[in-house]
């Protein structure tokens, strides 16, 4: 059974699945995320910008911290096989009453592949998703090994991958249970940058390629708010 619902849509499901859990709530500082003027109608995810590109690829963006720097994060979602690739490996940021665009490369595409067995061995593995790259034409991707644990007769690991931003890359699948399968998040990290807190940033990405369709990419844009946050007490990301 493989569901094409977005991913905050499968994960607030499974998260919400069972006994009701209450939510935790609390004021918070964040950049809020509006796409056509429109705040994320998941509750759970205010700092989420969903962008209708196409029913065969799930795109989101937030404003995320990497390497001790906030940048922002560009989620890919495509469906099985579906061959992706952004036109121009960059985005525009412009401050509202600024007319100075600012541009942010990219600076790579990552995925996560966890796996288990009875030894760290690739032979012995069983992986949640394909070990096979997903890259067209010759581009190298390199792995590494982020995180291992033995336990009782298995070792449980998560290798992480990465290639360059102006690659095209195929969709692949994700077991998230035993009868339930999601698709594989790619995601795309800019150059690091100081976000606006007194104006709203309104971001611009790159014109996408799906399969043989080139198409624009709605804007987003982002406002630092104080606002009560909800989150229920069972996890929310299953990548």
């Amino acid at each position: 059974m493989l569901l094409r619902a977005p991913i905050t849509t499968i994960v607030v499901l499974l998260a919400l699945s069972g006994c009701a859990t209450p939510e935790r709530c609390a004021d918070q500082q964040f950049f809020k995320a509006f796409v056509d003027g429109k705040p994320n109608p998941n509750r759970y995810f205010p700092g989420v910008g969903e962008l209708p590109v196409d029913r065969d690829v799930n795109i989101r963006v937030s404003i995320c911290n990497r390497e001790a720097a906030e940048a922002f994060c560009v989620e890919v979602y495509p469906t099985e096989g579906m061959p992706f690739r952004f036109l121009e490996p960059r985005s525009t940021v412009l401050l509202k009453s600024n007319p100075a665009a600012v541009d942010l490369p990219f600076k790579k595409v990552s995925y996560n592949v966890a796996c288990h067995g009875p030894t760290l061995q690739e032979k012995d593995a069983d992986c949640q998703s394909s070990t096979d790259s997903p890259l067209e034409g010759s581009l190298s991707i390199s792995k590494t090994r982020v995180r291992a644990a033995n336990v009782g007769s298995n070792y449980y690991y998560l290798n992480a991958y990465e290639f360059p931003p102006d690659a095209t890359f195929r969709g692949a699948n994700v077991s998230a249970t035993f009868m339930v399968s999601i698709r594989r998040k790619y995601e795309v990290v800019t150059q690091p940058f100081e976000p606006s807190r007194t104006r709203e940033m309104v971001v611009t990405l790159p014109r996408v390629v799906i399969g043989s369709r080139t198409l624009d990419v709605p804007q987003v844009s982002f406002r630092y708010v104080t606002e009560n946050v909800c989150l229920p007490n069972r996890p929310l990301s299953l990548q």
